[in-house]
């Protein structure tokens, strides 16, 4: 019977633990596109920097990024043919922050 409730405690500490550290990440959501033609840009990318988080926009330029850390992140949007772009952006725990992107093109460059 101890053992069983050793193990109920450590379940539910864990479930707890799970809990705070979800609580201590909010969320990231927004549209990218063309700086010019204020068009929807599809197949972005949009990157937390220092992290492992990012996700490509759908086809309407929409993303939505989960799990990112709260405070001040950069976050960058990039796509070949336009100039990557940085935000600085403060996220709030267990909150969905919004960011806005707009890329400008730029000439691609090949090497011979």
């Amino acid at each position: 019977m101890s053992i069983a409730r050793n193990s109920t405690l450590a379940c539910l500490a864990a479930l707890l633990g799970a809990g705070q550290l979800a609580a201590q990440t909010g969320s990231i959501s927004g549209q990218v596109t063309d700086a010019t033609t204020t068009e929807p840009i599809a197949d972005a990318r949009v990157e937390v920097e220092g992290t492992r988080l990012g996700t490509t926009a759908a086809a309407d330029g929409t993303f939505l990024l989960t799990g990112v850390p709260a405070g001040a992140q950069r976050v960058t949007a990039r796509l070949i043919g336009y100039a990557p772009t940085t935000l600085e952006i403060t996220v709030s725990a267990g909150l969905t922050t919004t960011a806005q992107f707009a890329l400008q093109r730029q000439a691609v460059v090949m090497d011979a």
